[in-house]
């Protein structure tokens, strides 16, 4: 697997066995984003997620990478939680709408009980929901 022959990595963390949240290295844009439902940027993460970096390219590429020019990013206006146990639903949601390349989360806090239960469903059934109907994994 060639982690530098792709153009985001999605990577979703759990924060102190309390919390989820979303991160992803985007190679294409040269940053380092954070997406959390519960607040603002966490520098530890960022710092991971660099060090992830630098020893992937030196195991693959053999030689070390210059992230001067990679930004920390942080989207501010993600969704948030009005709850303490929704976080996990969210991050699966931030990793989808990334994924699809879609600009902006449609999503809010009032949709968690439907999207809990769509996700549910998917597991089960073994493939994804769309607004038309199935789609197949295979």
């Amino acid at each position: 697997f060639d982690t530098f022959s792709k153009s985001l990595i999605i990577i979703p963390i759990n924060l102190g066995n309390s919390h989820w949240v979303c991160s992803a290295i985007n190679l294409e844009k040269k940053r380092f984003e954070y997406y959390d439902s519960l607040g603002g940027p966490m520098e530890r993460v960022y710092l991971t997620l660099r060090k992830y970096l630098e020893e992937e390219h030196l195991a693959k590429k053999k030689s070390p990478i210059d992230l001067s020019d990679w930004e920390n990013y942080w989207d501010e206006d993600v969704p948030q939680q009005e709850n303490s146990c929704d976080c996990g639903i969210f991050t699966c949601q931030f990793m989808e709408t990334l994924s699809r390349d879609v600009e902006g989360f449609d999503f809010t806090q009032k949709e968690m009980p439907y999207l809990r239960n769509k996700m549910a469903l998917e597991i089960h059934e073994e493939r994804l929901i769309e607004e038309e109907g199935w789609v197949d994994l295979e």
